[in-house]
C-alpha cells in the first residue's frame, strides 16, 4: 500500500480560516504557493482568496461565495457550508504564520518525494544515467535554492530599472570594451569566440579578474587550460614579464633575472591568497553533466560567475564538438543562467571556413555548430588580431573584439584593444572615448 503523501489537514484549514476572519493575514503570506496545499479543494478556496486580494476586493464569506459561484468552483470548495466551516474551526488568526510554516514544510517534503521518484522512474525505464543525473541534480539544486515566490510587477520593475540604470551589464575591466559593448550582460550568456591563438582565453582571464576586483566570486571550469597554467600566466602578467623568459634556451639558460623570479613568486603567492576565496578553478573533468553538478555546488556557495573554456571540448555521452553536444552545452548553460541568475562567460572555437576569406573577420556563422549558440547567447564577441595573418598589417599590436551580438546593444560595434602578446594580455587603446559608428 502506497503511503500518504506528507501534508496536514488540520494546518491548511486553520490557515484558510484565519485568512477568511482577517483579509491581513494574507499579506504575511503572500508568497505562499498554492501548491503549498495539498487538498484540491483547499486550492481552489486558497486561489479565490489571492484573487480577491489581488484585486482589492474585501475578504468575508459572502464575497468569498460570488467569486467560487463566479469561477464555477463553488462546488469544487464544498459549496457555500465548507468554507464556513473552516472560520468555525479557527478560533483567532494569530498562528496563521506558523499554519503557512507546516504547510511550506509539508509542500517541500512532497516536492523531494516526486523530484526522487522521477529519477527512480527514470532509471527504471532505462534513461541515460548521465541524463537522468544531469535532470535529478538541476531539479534538486533549483528547488533547494530557491521556493516558489511569485513575482509580481513590482519585481519586474526593479529590474528593468537596474538594466537602464546600466546594472545589465558588468564590467569586463577595459573601458574601452565597456564603451562598445556595455560590458558582459549580467545574469545572461556570454560568448566570446575566436580561432586558436587570438587570445579569448586571455581576455577570459581579463574580464573574470575584474569581476573578481569588483565583489563578484567566479568559478571557472577549464578544459583547455589547467589551473597550474593559469596561476602561471597570470603571476607572470601582473609582473610585466613572459612565461618564455623562464624557459630554458637550446644552451639550458633562462633569461629571467632572479629579481623577476621572486616578483613572479611574490605575484603567485598574492593569487593564491586573493583568488582562493573568490576565484576557483576546476580543470578535472570534461563531462558536462559533471560539471553543470560542480557548477551548482559552486552557486550554492556564493558564485555569481559561471566561466567555461570551451565548450567544444565538454563531452556528452562521451561524444564532443558536434552539433548535437554543443547544442546540449548551449542550451545545459543558458538554463543555468536563468535559473541561478548567474552571469555565464562561455569561450567558443570558430571553424576553419574563415581561413578561406581574404577577409579573415570572423561573423556569425564561423561558430562551430552555431545555431544553438547564436540563439541561446545574450552576447557574442569575436576576437580578431589581423597581425596573426598578416605580419605586415598596419594593425601591429591591436586586437579588434567584435561585437556581433549584444541584446543590451546595438550591433555591430567594434572594440579596439592593445594585445600585449609578451604578457598574454590586454590593454585599453584610448581612454577618450568616441562614438562608434
Amino acid at each position: 500500500m502506497t503511503p500518504e503523501m506528507p501534508h496536514s489537514r488540520e494546518a491548511e484549514e486553520s490557515l484558510l480560516g484565519s485568512i477568511i476572519i482577517n483579509q491581513d493575514v494574507i499579506d504575511d503570506i503572500i508568497d505562499l504557493p498554492v501548491e503549498a496545499f495539498y487538498s484540491e479543494r483547499h486550492r481552489v478556496i486558497y486561489r479565490a482568496l489571492k484573487a480577491l486580494h489581488s484585486e482589492g476586493e474585501a475578504i468575508d464569506m459572502v464575497s468569498l461565495t460570488e467569486r467560487l459561484r463566479t469561477d464555477g468552483n463553488l462546488d469544487k470548495a464544498g459549496g457555500f457550508l465548507y468554507p464556513a466551516g473552516l472560520v468555525e474551526k479557527t478560533v483567532v488568526s494569530l498562528h496563521a504564520p506558523t499554519y503557512a510554516r507546516i504547510l511550506r514544510e509539508k509542500h517541500r517534503a512532497r516536492t523531494i518525494i516526486d523530484i526522487c521518484g522521477k529519477a527512480i522512474r527514470d532509471a527504471y525505464d532505462g534513461q541515460p544515467t548521465d541524463e537522468i543525473l544531469n535532470e535529478h541534480e538541476n531539479n534538486l539544486t533549483a528547488f533547494a535554492r530557491f521556493d516558489a515566490v511569485e513575482r509580481g510587477p513590482h519585481d519586474y520593475t526593479e529590474g528593468a530599472l537596474d538594466i537602464l540604470r546600466g546594472g545589465g551589464g558588468l564590467s569586463t575591466g577595459l573601458s574601452d570594451l565597456d564603451f562598445a559593448s556595455g560590458g558582459i550582460v549580467k545574469g545572461g550568456v556570454n560568448v566570446l569566440a575566436g580561432r586558436p591563438s587570438m587570445g579569448k582565453s586571455s581576455l577570459m582571464r581579463v574580464i573574470l579578474n575584474a569581476r573578481v576586483n569588483d565583489g563578484d566570486k567566479v568559478a571557472l571550469f577549464s578544459v583547455d587550460q589547467g589551473g597550474d597554467e593559469i596561476y602561471a600566466l597570470e603571476a607572470a602578467q601582473r609582473a610585466f614579464t613572459s612565461l618564455e623568459d623562464f624557459r630554458p634556451d637550446h644552451q639550458g639558460r633562462r633569461r629571467v633575472s632572479e629579481k623577476k623570479q621572486a616578483e613572479v613568486e611574490a605575484q603567485l603567492a598574492w593569487l593564491r591568497d586573493e583568488w582562493s576565496q573568490n576565484f576557483v578553478i576546476h580543470d578535472s573533468r570534461a563531462e558536462l553533466h559533471a560539471i553543470l553538478a560542480k557548477a551548482r555546488q559552486e552557486i550554492r556557495a556564493g558564485a555569481t560567475v559561471i566561466a567555461v573554456d570551451h565548450i567544444q571540448s565538454l563531452m556528452v555521452d562521451g561524444h564532443t564538438d558536434d552539433t548535437r553536444v554543443v547544442s546540449s552545452v548551449s542550451r545545459a548553460f543558458k538554463a543555468l543562467a536563468r535559473e541561478f541568475n548567474v552571469t555565464v562567460l562561455l569561450l567558443s572555437q570558430l571553424g576553419r571556413a574563415v581561413e578561406q576569406r581574404p577577409d579573415k573577420r570572423p561573423m556569425m556563422s564561423d561558430l562551430r555548430q552555431s545555431g544553438a549558440i547564436e540563439e541561446d547567447a545574450n552576447q557574442i564577441m569575436f576576437v580578431y588580431r589581423d597581425e596573426y595573418y598578416d605580419p605586415n598589417s598596419p594593425k601591429q599590436g591591436i586586437a579588434e573584439i567584435i561585437i556581433a551580438k549584444n541584446k543590451l546593444g546595438r550591433v555591430p560595434r567594434v572594440a579596439e584593444l592593445v594585445w600585449i602578446g609578451r604578457h598574454t594580455s590586454f590593454g585599453n587603446k584610448s581612454r577618450a572615448h568616441q562614438e562608434v559608428q
